[in-house]
């Protein structure tokens, strides 16, 4: 009997031994080899062992998986329209004929946020100036839109000047200027076009009087008009018989006067023909002449 508890004993100590130091995996999907790991007979002698000790059978329940994290909703890119970027032009040209004590950029922001309270809301004032810098570098609106904003911002600060009765932070210029247009010809009254035409039928009435003028002075002063003219077509007659001769330069002078007329630099009268070679700027048959001496 004493043999049998303690085979007993003894079998039951060296199944329990290496038990201590088993630790079963935690199971997830990246890591290999957890299905190989939880078949083997170190997890199967850990899960009789712990079954049979606490009363249960030993395939009773799957381990359970952690829970996955929620995923994140992807959220939607709203697209700008015309009129936001309307607005945020408006803003601009605003700030800048409207100057604050706070910086150019947070200034439009302010501008921007009390007409648009509502709109994206997570746009900050660094993230408004690069819009802005998109509209002109992409030419996100035409050249007559931002004029015509531009035209609005300059009557809603002019009419703010006017009157003082409010406070600038208070005052939130209407959103309805934006929409109109400049005055050009096409949209003038009939007085306004009854105004233009005065200055024309003044500027004919003067230039007719110039003419008069001239014309008075003219027979006036008729005898000295004549006798300039005289000399004017004089002077132009001996200019188009002159014949012009381009001066050569230091250096090739002598290579020219060697080739040309077989004349050399180091002669008795080399004076004589460079003398006459500088002088001769309206004719060249002096030149010629001299040297033929010089050869003689």
């Amino acid at each position: 009997m004493f043999l049998e508890t303690k085979r007993k004993t003894k079998s039951v100590y060296q199944i329990a031994c290496p038990m201590v130091n088993l630790e079963a995996r935690p199971p997830g999907k990246s890591q290999p080899g957890i299905e190989k790991s939880s078949t083997g007979t170190n997890s199967s002698l850990k899960t009789d062992m712990d079954g049979h000790l606490n009363g249960k059978s030993p395939n009773s329940s799957p381990p359970s998986s952690p829970p996955q994290p929620p995923q994140k909703e992807k959220c939607k890119r709203n697209k700008w329209t015309r009129e936001e970027y309307k607005e945020v032009i408006y803003a601009y040209y605003y700030a800048l004929g409207r100057p604050s004590q706070e910086r150019h950029t947070a200034n439009s922001y302010s501008i921007w946020r009390t007409r648009n309270q509502d709109s994206r809301p997570y746009l900050d004032e660094n993230k408004l100036a690069n819009v802005r810098r998109d509209i002109f570098r992409n030419n996100r609106l035409t050249d007559s839109e931002i004029s015509a904003i531009k035209h609005a911002t300059e009557n809603d600060i002019n009419i703010r000047h006017k009157g003082n009765e409010e406070s600038d932070e208070q005052y939130s210029p209407p959103r309805g200027l934006i929409e109109r247009l400049p005055s050009d010809q096409s949209t003038q009254r009939p007085e306004d076009t009854r105004n233009s035409i005065v200055p024309v039928k003044d500027s004919q009435e003067n230039e007719k009087t110039t003419v008069t003028e001239d014309l008075a002075f003219a027979e006036k002063h008729r005898e000295s008009i004549a006798e300039m003219r005289q000399k004017i077509l004089n002077t132009l007659e001996v200019v188009r018989h002159t014949i012009f001769v381009v001066r050569i330069s230091l250096k090739s002078r002598d290579s020219q006067k060697i080739t040309k007329y077989g004349c050399r630099a180091d002669d008795n009268n080399s004076n004589q023909f460079s003398y006459s070679f500088n002088h001769s700027y309206y004719h060249t048959d002096i030149t010629k002449h001299r040297c033929e001496g010089t050869r003689q």
